[in-house]
This record gives C-alpha cells, structure tokens and sequence, in this order.
C-alpha cells in the first residue's frame, strides 16, 4: 500500500504556508487514490512530529516506510532501480534505513551539489522520528548509523528546495523531465 501524508506543519503555517498543497496537486493525489493509495491530510506542530505521523500511519502496512520531501522528484528509472536494490537490502537485520543522494538545485539547472538524505526507514513498532529527517529504533539497538547510502547515479533524485524563490524555473524543470530526458546541466532556461 501507498500512504501520502501530506501538509504543512504547524510551524510553517504560523509563517505563512498553507495548509494544503495547491489545488492542482490535491487533483492529482484525488486522481490516484484506490484501495491501495490512500491519503492522509495531516498538520502536526513540527516536521519531526509530522513525519513521526506517517511512520505511525504506517507501521504495520509494510516493511519500510519511503518518506520524501514535496519538492523531490524521482525518475521512473532511479524509482525502479531502488526498488530492486531494497530486495538486497531490507532483508539484511544490520541495515535499517536507507540514504538517497540527490542533485540539489541552486537558483538554475546548471548549478548544483551532491547532497545524501535518508528517506527509507525499516518499519517497527518502535521506528521514532528524533529529527527532520532521522529515525532510531530504540528496542532494536538501532540508530542512524545503521543506515546504508545509495550513492550511484542510477538511483539519485532532484532536489528543488532552494530553487523556491523562483517557482518558474521549477515548472520548466519539470516540463523538461515530462518530455523524457533526466539528464542535468541541459541550459532548459
């Protein structure tokens, strides 16, 4: 099953954020949704708190939880080479999450930094969120370090967050994956 927990945080709000993503993004959820996509509107007080909300949403559903930020985009291809790597991963007891390196956007396409962020979690009952992005597993003596990093090429996302100021360019950026290429450093501008 797929869960999409979406919604600002409290926090954010209070600073001016909406609630609820933009209508054309709910249209698209409302548009997936079946027996196996399902969807959570939630506003906890911090992200931490938000995405301890998905992992309790979801324990019991599965054996990991894949939890990306709003503004990352995965190719089909970089989605499926993860999913095959996880049946190599998940079944191993040492390996409890899971680091996926990005393309970091700067303001344009051209300019642009490594990043590695965890975003896949093996599902316990005691999976706790301590911050942003980090979970431990306190009954089973498990904490970030557990973590193993996919690094190559074939699974990276892009990662818009500081290309915010101009939401322009994320549209043409997204109007270039739609039309087939994931290549970067292309002048799309």
């Amino acid at each position: 099953k797929l869960y999409i927990v979406e919604g600002a945080w409290q926090t954010a709000i209070d600073s001016g954020a909406s609630k609820r993503s933009n209508q054309k993004t709910l249209d698209i959820i409302n548009s997936k949704l079946n027996d196996k996509i399902k969807y959570h509107p939630v506003n906890k007080e911090t992200e931490t708190s938000q995405r301890q909300e998905a992992a309790d949403i979801c324990k019991g559903q599965g054996d990991f939880l894949f939890c990306p930020d709003a503004d990352e985009v995965f190719t089909p291809e970089s989605i499926l080479n993860i999913k095959n790597e996880l049946a190599n991963i998940f079944h191993k007891d040492e390996y409890f999450g899971v680091k996926l390196c990005s393309y970091n956007f700067f303001d344009n396409f051209k300019t642009y930094y490594d990043g590695c962020y965890p975003r896949m979690y093996r599902l316990t009952d005691d999976l706790t969120c301590f911050e942003t992005n980090h979970f431990w597993w306190p009954n089973h003596n498990r904490n970030p370090s557990n973590y193993i990093s996919l690094d190559d090429d074939k699974y990276k996302f892009y990662h818009f967050s500081y290309m915010r100021k101009n939401t322009n360019l994320f549209h043409i950026k997204m109007k270039f994956l739609e039309n087939g290429s994931s290549s970067i450093g292309e002048d799309t501008v």
